[in-house]
C-alpha cells in the first residue's frame, strides 16, 4: 500500500474458520472514531465453506476485530482474505 496516509476501500472479507457458536465482526478506524459492526458469522466444527461478508468501508486505517459472541463459543481462524483497494494516496483537498 502506498504510504500510511492512503485511503483504502474494503469491499469483502473472506474467512475460513471452524468452531461453535457465533463470531462477531467489527471494522474500526485508527482513532476509533468510526466503528461498523458487521453481521456475525455462524461457525461450524468443519470448514466446509468460506465465510464471506460485504462491507463497503472506506477509511484511512482499517482494523478488523473478530470475537466470540457468547462465553461458550469457540473459534479457530485458518485464513483471512481482505479485498482492499487504494482510493487516494492522501486526503483529498
Amino acid at each position: 500500500m502506498p504510504g500510511e496516509n492512503a485511503i483504502l476501500h474494503l469491499g469483502l472479507i473472506k474467512m475460513r474458520a471452524t468452531g461453535t457458536g457465533m463470531m462477531a465482526l467489527e471494522l474500526q478506524t485508527n482513532d476509533d472514531l468510526l466503528t461498523v459492526t458487521l453481521l456475525p458469522f455462524t461457525l461450524t466444527p468443519t470448514a466446509t465453506r468460506l465465510l464471506q461478508r460485504l462491507c463497503n468501508y472506506a477509511q484511512q486505517g482499517i482494523f478488523l476485530r473478530g470475537a466470540a459472541v457468547n462465553l461458550d463459543d469457540t473459534c479457530r481462524v485458518q485464513d483471512i482474505t481482505l479485498f482492499a483497494k487504494t482510493i487516494y494516496t492522501e486526503w483529498p483537498m
